[in-house]
């Protein structure tokens, strides 16, 4: 079953058996972000034009987030950078994070329960009903980290997702691969990794997305003096 980055990167980021994210709303609403324009890098629907977003492939996706999103961007005709979509993103996160849920609903990978905290506060969970999909997942970053394979696109973008959200512990559970992951991440991230792996155009769009992902994270942790 194939599954985009924006998939990869919520299921990495959901406890599978308590069907909740590990993560707070920072960190998982612009590793959304990132996610949407880097995967619409890699479906050739989106290029970078003197520092602007702009679209290059048509909302042919079957993908809900994935086509609009390439809508919202046409309809700016002027063209916005990076940091634009992904404060725009962010910002509609809450309904991107409900819409690529039910995606993962009907596919058969989780289901959807209600609980109650302390008996009386309602809530959903998301527990997983079949791991083989994301188990996949894990398995073929964790050999990238152990370098027992080479990286597809998508793993390197998802590896440089799960860093800068702060999901490397939550991704490698194994002691040996954590204390190896750091390290191989930013090796794997360099430019002259990066340009074995991605088209130069792709390669500037994953550029741009990590520098304004990490601000954002970093804008929206840092505490105020």
């Amino acid at each position: 079953m194939k599954l985009n980055l924006i998939e990869q990167f919520l299921l990495i980021a959901l406890d599978d058996d308590e069907g909740r994210f590990v993560t707070d709303t920072t960190y998982l609403y612009n590793g959304f972000a990132g996610a949407i324009l880097m995967e619409l890098a890699i479906l050739d629907k989106i290029e970078l034009q003197k520092k602007k977003v702009v679209v290059t492939g048509k909302p042919d996706t079957e993908e809900p987030v994935l086509d609009q999103s390439i809508k919202a961007i046409q309809n700016l005709k002027e063209g916005k950078t990076v940091g634009f979509w992904i404060g725009t993103f962010n910002a509609n996160a809450k309904d991107i994070k409900e819409i690529v849920l039910q995606e993962l609903i009907d596919k058969g990978i989780l289901r959807r329960e209600k609980g109650k905290i302390f008996w009386v506060i309602p809530y959903v969970k998301y527990p997983t009903d079949n791991p083989v999909p994301e188990n996949k997942v894990r398995a073929q970053i964790q050999d990238i980290i152990m370098d027992q394979t080479e990286p597809e696109p998508r793993d390197l973008m998802l590896l440089s997702l799960i860093d800068v959200c702060e999901l490397t512990r939550e991704a490698f559970r194994s002691k040996e691969v954590f204390r190896k992951a750091g390290k191989r991440i930013v090796a794997l991230t360099q430019p002259n990794a990066l340009s074995n792996v991605l088209d130069p155009d792709i390669q500037k769009i994953h550029v741009a997305v990590m520098a304004a992902t990490r601000s954002a994270v970093t804008a929206s942790t840092t505490p105020m003096v």
